[in-house]
């Protein structure tokens, strides 16, 4: 394919997915970069070049999940483009997709979380660090809450997920405060956090300030906002918490997602036991 034809097909690629699928901005845009990622590697979607590009991320180290990803947006595209007639044959039908292991997500311990949380001397950081873990919200969650969405008088934090779904999370007293402090001495806008330039805070921002204090910190983990949604999961299932609400809480639609986190309470109980039962050495 040429250069041009590739970003005409993506293009009505793209608009397929928003305008047909409904799918969000951020779905979208994780299309198209993952689609623009291997059409910087090859021009044509041959079983070949399709399988070197496996290779690719292979010897790049990408996780299986990241390769999984690219390869379900490719399948995805190479289908659009059979629909519509631009291609005779989906090769993506003969590639095997790498089997994704059951790894557990990473997380920390909740005295690692406190120690994080305590770090920063600035109200937005800390507010914001005391709200992920607080709330289990993903970075894009995170980066467009607005003032509106705090009901701070019922406890509560509305949050629009994957979708364009609404959910609600029940937020406690300390958060609440934490919250109130920062707004009414920092909000100017509608947007919760914004930057230095008095703009949104954006994901990659949010990044960097997660990257700032884990290196703070000491805590020898790789931490990542995600880690902080872990580890809301973890910690309330160890604490008795019903799956069905994490589920909820998390904004999982099939609740197979949220029972990995299950796999690390009971490797929590067995730790637990190993160290406390006289039978157990």
């Amino acid at each position: 394919m040429k250069k041009d034809t590739i970003s005409q097909y993506l293009e009505e690629f793209l608009s397929f997915l928003c305008y047909e699928n409904g799918y969000s901005h951020n779905t979208i845009d994780s299309y198209k970069q993952d689609l623009l990622q291997y059409f910087s590697f090859s021009n044509s979607l041959t079983e070949e070049n399709i399988r070197k590009f496996v290779v690719v991320m292979n010897d790049m180290g990408c996780a299986i999940s990241t390769q999984l990803r690219k390869l379900a947006a490719l399948k995805t595209f190479s289908r659009f483009l059979l629909q519509e007639g631009y291609i005779s044959e989906d090769f993506t039908t003969k590639i095997d997709f790498p089997k994704k292991g059951h790894v557990l997500p990473k997380t920390l311990t909740q005295k690692e979380i406190q120690v994080l949380i305590n770090i920063p001397q600035n109200r937005r950081d800390k507010v914001i660090l005391e709200l992920l873990y607080a709330t289990g919200t993903r970075v894009s969650e995170l980066v467009t809450m607005k003032v509106s969405s705090l009901n701070l008088e019922e406890g509560f934090v509305k949050v629009l997920g994957k979708g364009s779904k609404e959910r609600l999370i029940p937020i406690g007293k300390r958060t609440i405060t934490s919250l109130s402090l920062y707004i009414e001495e920092y909000s100017i806008t509608d947007y919760l956090f914004l930057n230095h330039h008095r703009r949104p805070l954006t994901r990659q921002g949010l990044w960097g300030i997660i990257k700032n204090y884990a290196k703070k910190s000491g805590v020898e983990k790789n931490i990542t906002p995600h880690v902080f949604r872990h580890s809301f999961a973890t910690h309330l299932l160890e604490n008795g918490a019903d799956l069905r609400i994490v589920q909820e809480l998390l904004g999982h639609v099939d609740i197979s997602t949220t029972q990995i986190y299950t796999n690390i309470s009971r490797e929590h109980l067995r730790r637990v036991y190993l160290n406390a039962h006289p039978r157990a050495k």
